[in-house]
């Protein structure tokens, strides 16, 4: 258990809070984890299935977090957007090897330690303390509840055991260390002679049937893709705030609610005594045997220190800190909280884990406050309530409105909101409510592109309602010759240009094998010399450094010029000299060490990988993958 709370303050932690930040995806309320029937299956591996929702799920937390790094303007094609799917599938799929790879190593996690985990995290305290309301809070916000997060948490816990059997046992001897370090210090000196394309622009002759030809032959790369037109109608409950009146009983009623509330998230400190080790009938009677000791006046504390088989609280006479109700185990939580008074003990209980003598040690719940200190703001709350009431009562009157209407200018009149559109944009989203995913799947959807219908409600991130309905469609199609000439011509012309100073290049080169890069040069392009170049360095571009870092050693002092076609240019490069730095201090060569046995251990890990899938029984579901 010791190890165990550990990792939860390294790596560990981290990968347990990285679960909070899956984001709410509008597919569905269906648990991270579970199947929902075949035609929501994305993909089995040995039997176990992975759900279509959490596939969504996955696939859209990825693409906000690659969109966030690209800036708001910038766009995933729909090739980017097949290959994270397929990545993000193939990821989810790896997951569920480990899964199965770490139970069936024997890999466990009780319910006290997935507790005391969720207890310990930050996200889920206030002011240093558990707190359930956050819990529940965070939770909700990520699609989650307190009945279905603790088993995700526990899978996740697993996995995380599993990868770190690879990732923290790797290591790199002290011969490896210091010929990579020598490698990763490396100095040359290197001469090189670069021949740009745009020298030779002048000298190009791109004919029209050339771009014809190109136009016709690579046509994949000019298609304009599908696009769809928008208009629709948003709905908000702030739309109906105006319309309702608050009364002296809806103000109570709130207060009311407000008190049960709080009596609701009582938490309770409790100890516990685990006895697990011996066969059944023998645990029980050693701590019945126990409980009778301490209904005599023997320590509970010492007694969990000395007998206790929960090494995550025996060292604290039992402790377990404070917990609210759902954190513990259902017949471990009935007998804590069937407990009325601090210092009262249970009878043995019985759990999966074991048998427990359990006290309760402290109880809190935060005292109520008087109606009058929080009117103002339970008013508040009761307008909103009220309004969210018509709201909800105008989403289904409108959701019939628009089903039976051509168009959305009934439904329109019906709320007082006016009907906007949005320009055409492709399945890569657009503008407004056009930048939502399950926008865009809607607007896409056949019922509304091929079918001519109207939308039913879609429900958005900031809790408003859109009806929406496809104006204009527009088939992929590739584009105009007109459109795309230029592009073309410039491609065509920087290939033609190449070319040109592929063959001077190569002319220079054959000359360098006999006399040197420097004498080779022409005169009007002399060689430029780089000394003691480091893989580090910003003098060149770093598609030329990779080329002068891969370029042979001299070999008994004779050099070996090599041609490299680069993006933009032709070089030709040879080295003269290769020299290594000293070796590096004890501290630095630590540093080093750690992260190239960080490098072998994800290396090793992929390579593990592979061979369970190899030899997984994995079926994709290509319809609901794709």
């Amino acid at each position: 258990m010791e190890s165990f709370r550990q990792m939860v303050k390294g790596w560990l932690g981290i990968t347990m809070l990285a679960l909070l930040t899956v984001p709410l995806v509008l597919v569905g309320m269906e648990s991270y984890f579970s199947g929902g029937g075949r035609n929501l299956v994305a993909a089995e591996v040995n039997g176990d299935e992975i759900a279509q929702p959490a596939l969504e799920r996955a696939v859209q937390s990825q693409a906000q977090q690659i969109q966030a790094r690209l800036g708001d303007n910038a766009r995933l094609s729909e090739d980017d957007q097949k290959q994270l799917r397929k990545q993000v599938l193939n990821n989810l799929i790896q997951r569920q090897l480990l899964l199965q790879s770490g139970q069936k190593a024997g890999y466990r996690v009780t319910d006290e330690q997935v507790h005391k985990l969720i207890r310990e995290t930050p996200a889920f305290q206030e002011a240093g303390r558990f707190s359930p309301q956050r819990y529940a809070s965070v939770l909700s916000q990520i699609g989650e509840s307190p009945a279905s997060f603790p088993e995700r948490a526990r899978q996740e816990v697993i996995v995380a055991q599993r990868m770190a059997g690879w990732l923290q046992s790797s290591f790199v001897t002290q011969s490896e260390l210091l010929r990579l370090l020598a490698l990763d210090r490396q100095a040359r000196d290197v001469s090189y002679v670069l021949f740009s394309a745009n020298e030779y622009l002048a000298k190009v002759n791109v004919s029209d049937a050339d771009i014809k030809a190109a136009y016709d032959n690579e046509s994949r790369l000019f298609q304009q893709p599908e696009q769809v037109a928008i208009e629709f109608i948003r709905l908000s409950s702030a739309s109906f705030a105006n319309e309702v009146s608050v009364t002296e009983k809806d103000i109570e009623e709130r207060y009311a609610l407000r008190v049960q509330a709080m009596s609701a998230n009582e938490q309770r400190r409790a100890a516990h005594i685990l006895i697990a080790d011996g066969n059944d009938a023998a645990n029980k009677a050693k701590a019945e045997s126990l409980l009778k000791e301490i209904s005599a006046g023997a320590s509970f504390e010492e007694l969990a220190k000395a007998n206790s088989q929960d090494p995550g609280s025996a060292a604290n006479g039992g402790d377990l800190g404070f917990a609210a109700r759902g954190m513990f185990e259902p017949d471990f939580e009935a007998a804590l909280f069937a407990l009325s008074e601090p210092g009262q003990l249970s009878p043995v209980v019985k759990t999966p884990f074991g048998y427990h003598i359990i006290k309760l040690l402290e109880v809190t719940q935060a005292d109520a406050p008087s109606l009058a200190s929080i009117r103002d703001e339970l008013a508040v709350e009761a307008r909103a309530h009220l309004a969210e009431e018509l709201y909800i009562d105008a989403i289904e009157r409108l959701d019939a409105i628009v089903y039976e209407s051509s168009d959305l200018s009934e439904a329109s009149r019906e709320v007082n909101v006016p009907v906007q559109s949005i320009m055409a944009f492709s399945r890569q989203g657009g503008e407004g409510i056009a930048a939502n995913p399950r926008v865009v799947e809607v607007a896409f959807s056949e019922d509304l592109v091929r079918d001519k219908k109207n939308s039913s409600v879609v429900s958005m991130p900031d809790g408003s309602s859109v009806w929406l309905r496809v104006t204009q469609h527009t088939p992929a199609q590739k584009r105009p010759l007109a459109q795309v000439r230029d592009v073309i011509r410039a491609k065509l012309a920087n290939e033609q240009a190449l070319a040109l100073a592929k063959a001077d290049a190569e002319a220079v080169l054959t000359k360098a094998q006999d006399q040197g890069l420097s004498a080779a040069a022409p005169a009007m392009r002399p060689a430029q010399q780089r000394m003691a170049l480091t893989r580090q360095s910003q003098q060149v571009d770093p598609e030329l450094l990779q080329v002068l870092f891969r370029a042979p050693k001299p070999v008994d002092g004779q050099r070996k010029p090599v041609l490299a076609v680069l993006p933009d240019s032709v070089v030709v490069a040879e080295v003269s000299a290769v020299s290594s730095a000293d070796t590096p201090s004890l501290d630095e060569q630590s540093m080093m060490r750690s992260m190239l046995a960080e490098n072998s251990g994800q290396q090793e890990l992929q390579d593990v990988l592979k061979l369970m899938r190899a030899n997984a029984k994995v079926k994709v579901f290509e319809d609901k993958a794709e």
